[in-house]
């Protein structure tokens, strides 16, 4: 990883000083927008800003101490998690009307939508992210992390979810497990993705501590083939909330303190600024006054807007993307927290061989489940492939199925079909050479790829526990 010196550091807190003197309110051009939904816990509202008008066009009231909020990819539904109400509050957004709560564990914060609207991730405050059924309404899995849980960005095709905690888990949603963690720096304060899915943005926080102690800022890009890091962009000021926009060629970045030391004293200072970066050439191309601290931040479909939260300032701050100059204030009664928008339709490559997900069940019926005994050249492992509504297990290649700590390694010792779970349906049930699967000590998950008789790419991840290891 490109390490910033403290020589960087100091060279951009002139640059910080002057922005302040320098900020220019810009001229407003309406444009059709999509609503922005903005939630205070201080007056158990949730405030709706026309963002053609950049005007509150209704308030909402939500008890419970509603934090944050995230909007369905219709447009329709709005979600929002109450800290104190321990559950997640469901908003009509045609009427402007809670219609459902859904309870959830303790104290409920960032929410996580799947682009298809159906499950919602929402971190708590004991360390656990739970997923809720949208459609029944109920927790249909615990993915307990490190004691700590902070923002969530799910990948465009919702097979991944990206957790920042300090550290960021990277989650698989059909199995609900961890299946690796990126250490960016000291500390990950959010995390986004870009619109094709192929590269997740990290806020990070960065210490040095020779020969005196100093802090900075930085976005980091990794590559989500293979999660290696790919570039730093420096940002000075410790950011936290990031966002990007819909055409993917613009990260914008809260920043919410700076690290200064004059030599007579030494502290942070509150942070003011909104910094916008080129995800092509990343660099930071403008800077942007909003006046007190930043907190959340979200981009209107178009691109043209970016919105940002300022709580002691109780308004929401209006950013042209054309020019990075404040637009206009949004006055709010109580304190913004959480912002939500409809996302625009994001930029997905698509392939005629896109992956299905599966689900699969590693040593079916055992107990305990799914230890694994790596490297032993006698043993052998059986791997179930379910049929679900998304698949009937009797129409898989056979012949085509890997199986391994990444999908690629063991060929079938046998297959056959049976009903493995009893619900009456035929499923594939198969067995490996365990030492062919590359499986070893310390591994939580294993993979499964093929395809179907007619083409169709497959995969599907379950969770392990290797036993007799060192």
């Amino acid at each position: 990883m490109k390490l910033l010196r403290q020589s960087q550091l100091t060279a951009f807190l002139p640059m910080y000083t002057a922005i302040a003197a320098f900020a220019v309110i810009g001229q407003f051009q309406a444009a059709a927008q999509a609503a922005a939904y903005v939630t205070s816990g201080s007056a158990s509202s949730v405030y709706v800003i026309d963002t053609a008008a950049d005007t509150v066009a209704d308030t909402i009231s939500n008890s419970g101490s509603p934090s944050q909020i995230v909007v369905s990819p219709d447009g329709l539904t709005a979600y929002v998690s109450n800290l104190a109400g321990d559950s997640i509050s469901v908003i009509d957004a045609v009427t402007n009307m809670v219609i459902d709560t859904i309870p959830v564990g303790d104290a409920p914060s960032h929410l996580a939508l799947t682009p298809d609207g159906a499950t919602i991730y929402v971190s708590t405050a004991d360390g656990v992210v739970q997923c809720v059924d949208v459609a029944s309404k109920t927790i249909i899995a615990d993915i307990p992390l490190f004691g700590v849980v902070g923002r969530l960005a799910i990948s465009p095709d919702g097979n991944r979810l990206y957790v920042a905690w300090g550290g960021v888990s990277v989650i698989d949603t059909l199995a609900n497990i961890v299946l690796t963690t990126i250490y960016p720096g000291n500390h990950a304060s959010d995390v986004a993705l870009s619109p094709d899915g192929t590269r997740v943005y990290i806020a990070t926080t960065h210490y040095e501590f020779d020969p005196v102690f100093s802090a900075y800022g930085a976005i980091q890009v990794y590559d989500t083939t293979d999660y290696t890091w790919i570039d730093g962009v420096f940002t000075g000021s410790l950011p936290g909330a990031i966002a990007v926009s819909t055409d993917g060629t613009r990260l914008y970045a809260a920043l919410t303190a700076t690290w200064s030391n004059t030599g007579y004293g030494a502290g942070f200072l509150q942070g003011r600024v909104v910094a916008a970066i080129n995800l092509t050439s990343l660099e930071v191309v403008g800077w942007t006054d909003v006046f007190k601290t930043p907190n959340d931040i979200a981009i209107t479909p178009d691109d043209s807007k970016v919105l940002v939260t300022v709580p002691i300032l109780k308004n929401v701050t209006v950013i042209e993307t054309s020019t990075n100059t404040v637009s206009t204030q949004v006055p709010l009664v109580g304190t913004p927290g959480g912002i939500g928008i409809v996302p625009g339709e994001p930029i997905i490559t698509t392939d005629p061989d896109d992956v299905l997900r599966v689900a699969i069940d590693i040593r079916p019926g055992s107990t305990p489940k799914n230890r694994v005994l790596p490297g032993d050249p006698t043993a052998k492992i059986s791997v179930a492939v379910l049929s679900t509504d998304i698949i009937d297990a009797t129409t898989i290649d056979s012949a085509s199925i890997r199986f391994g700590a990444h999908g690629t390694e063991a060929a079938p010792v046998s297959s056959r079909l049976k009903d493995v779970d009893g619900d009456g349906v035929l499923d594939l049930l198969i067995r490996f050479r365990t030492g062919a699967t590359g499986i070893q000590c310390g591994d939580v998950s294993a993979r499964l790829t093929g395809q179907t008789l007619s083409g169709q790419s497959i995969e599907g991840v379950d969770t392990i526990r290797t036993v007799k290891c060192p």
